[in-house]
């Protein structure tokens, strides 16, 4: 059989054609050497020609660096090999085959001329994918690999180790997510996790880690707050949130009796970390009725919810048909934020309140008008999918989409609202609880109409809101931008 020519002669122009993808584009080079397609010397000098031409292209896109399908391609077989390696130390032969054979269809792409994104996207969407609800386990065994590798390859497990117990406290915190943990505070409780196994040292047995350690720990930390971001410091509030952190894994090392004793300071105050609260800001009257005047649709009715109800995206998008009373224009419900917790602290009797809101005619009317068919979720986008959403991308990285943030941004820029003027969408919950506060009555009820649980032991066995007087207050907020 004869070979495969390289060169196509072209008749119309009698001369040897190439075509090539350059940029995401076809283009046609032409070689005119030789008479006819049988002229052989004339076909090996247009391809000689043509190999130089091969060699500038190449060393063009070589200088440009991976194009995008690469880039992708790359990233999706990494992802793919992290969780064939993940269940492969978990010992779970059968999964950790499925996305090697994965990995191996996608390495067959690799170096295949004139790759498009559109072919790469359509190949790994052949692939196993996760469901919504598997998607934060997909993310999370992923980054699990790296401490396996860093903290477990080659060496046996000491069952006393910082390391080794830093590793069981997140598989065990892991397992609470979503139903009892967020996936984001899953990700911080990790990253401070691994920041003190990292100062202390994995293979360090935990036994010696004394009221000492925990004092240096918390030097350590505020130097870093000293530091620029880029050289690895933080501010003063994630100093005190990985100081918190680490209380909480020790104490639960010693539940497990992988310690000893507890160091002795601590729950003292001694290790506590101070930061400035972030200045309230809120909205002037002017301000709020500008910016749901200038709503149209349902950006409109996502303001009035943010300040009827002191909600935020999370909250809109989450909120239930079975949360609001459609005969009487009501809503009932806990913060998405909160909700968790209180059923984590129902056994403590520490609950943040499930807050009935009574809606102003206008928030009322325009929820029974974009109210959506779905039997669970109240708003939905045009495209039927939930307002905001966390999804996993082939990188591992978390995508989070809010329609409600954007379409927020555009109405500031359609109202060209000075961008030193511009404020956060949960500025609307700022400024009703401040409006509140205000009130000598109703100020009583601010830390009720955000949702929030109590602070004070009077407050948690004493004071039990009055539906009539929040409605009343709630009614009073709304008159105050001429909302009724």
């Amino acid at each position: 059989m004869p070979r495969k020519l390289e060169l196509t002669w072209f008749q119309p122009r009698k001369c040897w054609r190439k075509r090539v993808t350059i940029d995401g584009k076809k283009k046609d080079l032409y070689f005119k050497y030789g008479k006819s397609k049988s002229d052989l010397e004339g076909y090996k000098r247009a391809l000689a020609d043509w190999k130089q031409k091969e060699a500038a292209i190449e060393a063009a896109k070589a200088a440009l660096g991976p194009s995008i399908p690469e880039v992708i391609l790359e990233k999706a077989i990494k992802y793919r090999q992290r969780l064939a390696e993940y269940h492969r130390l978990e010992g779970d032969e059968e999964k950790a085959q499925l996305f090697q054979n994965e990995v191996k269809i996608l390495q067959k792409k690799i170096g295949k001329r004139n790759l498009t994104q559109n072919e790469v996207a359509k190949e790994i969407s052949k692939l196993s994918k996760p469901k919504d609800n598997e998607r934060w386990a997909w993310f999370i065994d992923s980054q699990m690999v790296a401490k396996y590798q860093k903290w477990t390859v080659g060496e046996t497990p000491n069952d006393k180790s910082a390391g080794y117990n830093a590793e069981n406290f997140l598989l065990l915190k892991k397992s609470e997510v979503p139903e009892n943990l967020s996936p984001g505070r899953w990700a911080a409780l990790s990253y401070s996790v691994y920041f003190f196994v990292d100062w202390l040292g994995k293979d360090k047995p935990l036994d010696l880690v004394t009221g000492k350690t925990l004092n240096d720990f918390r030097i350590h930390l505020l130097n870093c707050t000293e530091k620029k971001k880029s050289e690895g410091g933080f501010g003063r509030k994630t100093a005190y949130e990985r100081m918190k952190d680490i209380r909480q894994f020790i104490r639960w090392c010693w539940q497990i009796e992988a310690i000893e004793n507890l160091p002795r300071n601590l729950d003292s105050s001694d290790l506590s970390i101070s930061f400035e609260d972030a200045e309230i800001v809120t909205f002037s009257k002017d301000e709020v009725k500008t910016l749901i005047d200038g709503a149209k649709d349902q950006m409109q009715l996502h303001l009035l919810l943010c300040l009827n109800c002191a909600m935020l995206p999370k909250d809109i998008s989450d909120l239930k048909q079975s949360q609001v009373d459609w005969k009487n224009g009501r809503l009932e419900r806990a913060r998405s934020k909160t909700s968790k917790k209180r059923r984590v602290n129902e056994k403590s009797n520490r609950k943040v309140p499930v807050v009935d809101y009574k809606l102003w005619r206008q928030t009322f009317d325009l929820l029974k008008k974009f109210r959506s068919d779905d039997s669970e979720r109240v708003l939905l986008n045009a495209n039927g999918l939930p307002l905001k959403r966390s999804e996993i991308g082939e990188d591992g990285k978390i995508d989070v989409t809010s329609n409600i943030g954007k379409n927020y941004e555009r109405l500031r820029n359609r109202l060209e609202i000075p961008k030193e003027d511009q404020k956060p969408l949960k500025t609307f919950r700022s400024t009703g609880a401040s409006k509140l506060e205000e009130h000598k009555e109703y100020g009583r009820y601010a830390q009720y109409y955000l949702g929030q649980s109590p602070r004070s032991i009077a407050e948690k066995h004493y004071v039990i809101p009055s539906k009539n007087q929040f409605d009343r207050a709630i009614k009073w907020l709304g008159q105050q931008y001429g909302l009724k």
